[in-house]
C-alpha cells in the first residue's frame, strides 16, 4: 500500500481542540499554557475518577443490547425520581456546588436500606440476562456496600471474572464513547427526573432532547451538551474505594504486551552479540514490572527507559554499521548524555526532579507537536503526528501541560535561525530530533515503550521488549539538503540549479 501524501495526511486529522502555539505565555524560559492561567481550576477525569462509581450500568452495558439496556436505564431513573430525590437537602451547600444525591452511583447505592436496593435492583433481578452481567461486581470486596449487592441480586460470587469485568471498562476509557456518554446521559437525567437539575421554558427542546435520548434532537449536538452536563454531577472528591478498586486490576491481571522476540531485527554483523541486547532488555523489563505500582513512577519509568534507550542506541550503531559515521558520533553524544543525566539524578536522589525531568520531555513533546500542526505545507514526513500527541498526553491533556524551553541545556542555535530567516527550518526539524540526540524522557518513551493491551490497567505504558522503528526521515534528509545546495549557489553567486539536486528514488 502506498503511503498517503502530507496533504492527506493532513486534511485527515481532527480538528484541533486545544491552544495553538502563539496563544501561549512566555514566562521566563517556559511557555505557559493559557489553561494554566485559570485560577480555581479543578480537574477531573472521568476514566480514573468518576466511571468506576457507575460500574453497575456499564456491566449491564456490556453484555445487553443498547435499546435493552436503556430502556432499563429509564425504569431506574423513575424509581430513583420517586425513591432517592428528596435526599439530604440541596446541591449547593455555602457556595460550593455539590453531587445531587440522586444519581445511583455506588458510594450513593451504599447508603440504600437493604430493602430500597432491593427494590432498586428488582428490574436487573427479573431479567435473566442482566442479572448475569452484574456476576463480576459482586466478586469485587472494593465496592461500597457490596455485600448487599450480593443478597439483594442473590449472587454469592468470590472470583472475579477479570475477561467480562475487562469488557465492562473498555468503554470507561474514552469519555466520548457511547457506552460513556450513555452512563453519563443516565447521571443528567436522573438529575432532571428528580428535580435537581431545572431548565427555564427557553430550554424546553433542549431539555426534551435529553430527556428522549437518543431518540430526538441532532445527536452531534446532544451527545456533548449531555457529557457537559454530566460534568457539573460529579463528586467534588471521587471515594477512596476507586483507588482500591483500580489497584485490584492491576495487581488480579497481568500486562498484555503485544510485542514479541521474534520482532526484533536479526543481524550478525560486527562483533557485538545481538542476544546480550535481548537478555538486557529482557532484565529491564522484569524490573519494571516487579517494582511497579497503579501509581506512576516518574523514576522507574525514567531509569528503566534511559537503560533500553541506551540499548536501542548500541543496537541501531551496530546494526545500521554506523560506528565510523558520524551518525556513530551522534549516538555517542547520546550515549554520553543519557549517561550524565542517569548520574546526576542519581546523586541527587531527589524524585521531584525526576518528575521534573518528565514533565519537560512531555513538554518537548507538546512543543514539536504544535510545531509541527501549524505548518501549512504540510508536517515533515518524519514526524509521526500522532503518536507525537499522544505522548504528549500522556500523564495529562496537554492543554494544561506547560512547556519548558530552557531546562537542561540551553542552545545558541535558535538565535541563529533568526537571524539568518530559518527559523522554520529550525520549528520543523529541531525540536523533535533534538529530544532524541538528548535522550529526553519523550525520546525514549517513543521508541522503548508501548500501551499496555489490557483495559483494567488504564491504558498505561509499558516497557517494549523490542524497541520500534520509527518513520524514515529519508525524504526529509533528501529535502534539507537540496536547501544547503540552493545556498552554496546563493553564496557563490551561481545559476539557479548550477548545482544537482538530489531525487527520491521510487521504490
Amino acid at each position: 500500500m502506498s503511503k498517503p501524501d502530507k496533504k492527506r495526511r493532513k486534511s485527515n486529522r481532527r480538528e484541533s481542540v486545544h491552544s495553538p502555539l502563539s496563544s501561549h505565555k512566555r514566562v521566563g524560559s517556559a511557555l505557559v499554557s493559557p489553561a494554566s492561567a485559570l485560577e480555581k481550576l479543578h480537574l477531573t477525569s472521568w476514566r480514573d475518577d468518576h466511571a468506576p462509581e457507575m460500574l453497575w450500568a456499564f456491566l449491564l452495558a456490556s453484555a445487553l443490547e443498547r435499546a435493552d439496556y436503556l430502556q432499563l436505564f429509564r425504569k431506574l431513573v423513575i424509581w430513583c425520581k420517586d425513591n432517592i430525590s428528596e435526599a439530604l437537602g440541596d446541591t449547593k451547600e455555602a457556595g460550593v456546588w455539590k453531587q445531587p444525591d440522586v444519581i445511583p452511583d455506588h458510594t450513593r447505592l451504599a447508603a440504600l436500606s437493604i430493602e430500597e436496593l432491593r427494590q432498586f435492583l428488582e428490574p436487573i433481578v427479573h431479567s435473566s440476562k442482566a442479572l448475569e452481567a452484574l456476576t463480576p461486581l459482586c466478586a469485587l470486596q472494593c465496592v461500597p456496600g457490596i455485600d448487599r449487592w450480593r443478597i439483594a441480586l442473590g449472587i454469592n460470587s468470590t472470583e472475579i471474572e477479570w475477561d467480562r469485568l475487562a469488557d465492562a471498562v473498555i468503554p470507561m476509557l474514552d469519555h466520548q464513547s457511547e457506552v460513556s456518554t450513555d452512563v453519563r446521559w443516565l447521571k443528567l437525567v436522573t438529575c432532571i427526573a428528580g428535580g435537581k437539575l431545572r431548565f427555564p421554558e427557553s430550554m424546553r427542546t433542549h431539555a426534551e432532547e435529553i430527556l428522549f435520548f437518543p431518540d430526538r434532537g441532532d445527536l452531534r449536538s446532544v451527545r456533548p451538551s449531555i457529557r457537559a452536563g454530566e460534568m457539573r454531577m460529579r463528586r467534588e472528591s471521587p471515594g477512596e474505594w476507586i483507588k482500591k478498586f483500580w489497584d485490584t486490576c492491576y495487581r488480579g491481571t497481568a500486562c498484555l504486551d503485544p510485542t514479541s522476540r521474534d520482532d526484533y531485527p536479526a543481524s550478525d554483523v560486527g562483533s557485538l552479540n545481538l542476544e546480550d541486547i535481548l537478555n538486557a532488555r529482557l532484565a529491564l523489563t522484569h524490573v519494571f514490572h516487579e517494582m511497579s505500582t497503579a501509581t506512576p513512577n516518574a523514576k522507574l519509568d525514567g531509569i528503566i527507559g534511559m537503560g533500553l534507550y541506551a540499548l536501542s542506541l548500541l543496537h541501531e550503531m551496530k546494526w545500521c554499521r554506523s560506528d565510523g559515521l558520524a551518525s556513530g558520533r551522534f549516538i555517542l553524544r547520546s550515549l554520553c548524555e543519557v549517561l550524565i543525566t542517569a548520574k546526576y539524578l542519581g546523586a541527587q536522589n531527589d524524585p521531584q526532579l525526576w518528575l521534573t525531568w518528565r514533565r519537560f520531555g512531555n513538554g518537548q513533546s507538546k512543543l514539536a507537536y504544535l510545531h509541527a500542526e501549524r505548518h501549512t505545507d504540510g508536517v515533515p514526513e518524519f514526524i509521526e503526528i500522532d503518536a507525537l500527541e499522544a505522548i504528549a498526553n500522556d500523564d495529562k491533556w496537554m492543554e494544561f501541560q506547560d512547556i519548558e524551553t530552557g531546562h537542561w541545556q540551553k542552545s545558541n542555535l535558535r538565535e541563529m535561525a533568526q537571524k539568518s530567516d530559518s527559523k522554520d527550518v529550525y520549528d520543523k526539524y529541531y525540536q523533535w530530533t533534538s529530544t532524541f540526540v538528548h535522550g529526553h524522557w519523550c525520546a525514549t518513551r517513543d521508541i522503548n515503550f508501548i500501551t499496555c493491551r489490557n483495559p483494567l490497567h488504564r491504558l498505561h505504558r509499558i516497557p517494549r521488549l523490542v524497541h520500534r522503528g520509527s518513520a524514515s526521515a529519508l525524504k526529509d534528509a533528501i529535502e534539507l539538503s537540496n536547501l544547503v545546495l540552493k545556498e552554496v549557489e546563493v553564496a557563490l553567486t551561481l545559476g539557479e540549479n548550477s548545482v544537482p539536486r538530489i531525487s527520491m528514488q521510487s521504490e
